[in-house]
């Protein structure tokens, strides 16, 4: 990083605001610390300090409180780093208005995320234009006669966080004004599912303000249960984790090793129960034990306990959840699976076996979509995680780029033979 000569920083100091040199500390750019500046002063006098008479100059004891919160707030960015969606108290995701309120010990929503929902609404909204989403949701399907009950599409987003991926495809699919929403547009019923419970509480709150405050969000997704959120742990739903009853010479570890899984199937079927109510309310086809879902969407943790000490910034060290940015070291049987695996599973990469075999033998679901770090060695992996898990004869596998251009999600989708000739959801590879 460049140093910060003194002399350079007294005339930035004298030309701007004394401030700016406290936001060059964790920015290290003028641009980048007169934006700061700009977004904190506004939310320190339209927010937390307005004045009760704008129509005229604000009281001089209330300007100097003003100084003074602004100034704090400056030193808290500058000198602690602390993330300033932390300072501002939320953070605008995509375009279609919807605002994420962020707290310390919940991930900070990524705009590389935006790209993958966006994205993958677009193909979404492309695909219904050819028709061939509308009819896929009279029900069609290949051997059957007659149709199903129309149905908007079922979503189940893992490692949800701030709920901010749910929202934003619930808001782009389903728009909140009668005037943006297509003909026959129906609404998708969206799970999102966080082992944090701190993460599902503001989840629920990001749901309610953008319902009932914002506005950026259809009122059906909290009145007609479109968009929902549970806790629960990804790796309690594993289909591969198998409950040995035979103990063998019936040693301590091996009888708490047994006693582990039951344990980890009993919560998986608990959380699998939760997602059967949201999908299948009152509906008769809950006592088959199989929630019908479309989509299986995630952003999980992906770093390398390695790289996240020599490439993570300060900021996201200091004052982010380390355990929504590194998956949590496995122990057994997860831990041999992946050890015995054809491709032994890198550092970073242990969730994406699970969440793709969850998709494909759990769900059932028509497509998949998992968000990466970037990186080009562990996309290729993760492509060929989802090819070993995802069955191949289903149908193909691609991935997006984000806004720079770095290859930052690998999807996979299923063929349905006999709709339009067995094409399915080969879509979801366009514009990779």
């Amino acid at each position: 990083m460049p140093r910060l000569l003194p002399r350079l920083l007294q005339h930035l100091s004298r030309i701007h605001s004394p401030n700016v040199p406290l936001l060059l500390r964790e920015t290290r750019d003028l641009n980048s610390a007169l934006n700061e500046l700009r977004w904190l002063r506004e939310h320190v006098h339209d927010t937390l300090l307005p004045n009760p008479d704008p129509h005229n100059p604000p009281p001089p004891l209330l300007q100097h409180q003003r100084n003074v919160l602004l100034r704090s707030l400056c030193a808290r960015r500058g000198m602690w780093g602390e993330p300033i969606q932390y300072l501002l108290g939320k953070e605008y995701f995509g375009l279609s208005g919807v605002e994420i309120a962020v707290q310390r010990g919940v991930l900070i929503p990524r705009a590389e995320t935006v790209d993958v929902v966006e994205h993958f609404a677009d193909l979404w909204e492309r695909n219904q234009m050819k028709g061939d989403r509308m009819r896929w949701e009279r029900g069609l399907e290949a051997g059957k006669e007659g149709k199903e009950e129309p149905r908007g599409l079922r979503v189940v987003d893992f490692c949800t966080g701030t709920g901010c991926i749910p929202l934003l495809l619930h808001s782009l699919l389903y728009p909140p004004s009668d005037s943006l929403r297509k003909d026959g547009c129906l609404q998708p019923k969206i799970l999102g599912i966080d082992l944090s419970k701190k993460a599902i509480t503001l989840a629920k709150r990001n749901l309610e303000e953008n319902v009932k405050g914002v506005g950026s969000v259809h009122s059906a997704a909290i009145e007609e249960g479109g968009v929902g959120f549970v806790q629960g742990n990804v790796f309690d739903l594993d289909p591969e984790l198998d409950l040995e009853e035979d103990t063998g010479d019936g040693g301590e570890s091996e009888s708490n090793t047994v006693s582990t899984v039951r344990k980890r199937k009993e919560r998986g079927q608990k959380l699998l129960d939760q997602i059967l109510r949201f999908f299948h309310d009152g509906d008769e086809d809950i006592m088959s034990g199989i929630p019908e879902v479309d989509v299986v969407i995630s952003n999980p943790p992906y770093i390398p306990p390695r790289e996240y000490l020599t490439t993570t910034s300060r900021s996201v060290r200091r004052w982010e959840p380390k355990l929504a940015l590194v998956p949590p070291a496995l122990q057994w049987p997860a831990k041999a699976e992946l050890e015995d695996a054809e491709e032994p599973i890198a550092p970073g990469d242990e969730f994406y076996p699970v969440i793709a075999r969850i998709a494909d033998q759990v769900f059932s679901a028509k497509a998949l979509v998992v968000e990466v770090g970037g990186d080009e060695e562990q996309v290729e992996r993760v492509r060929r995680i989802v090819e070993r898990e995802w069955d191949a004869d289903a149908g193909g596998t691609a991935i997006w780029r984000d806004w720079g251009g770095r290859r930052r999600a690998v999807v996979a989708w299923r063929r349905e033979i006999g709709v339009d000739g067995g094409g399915g959801w080969k879509w979801l590879g366009e514009q990779c």
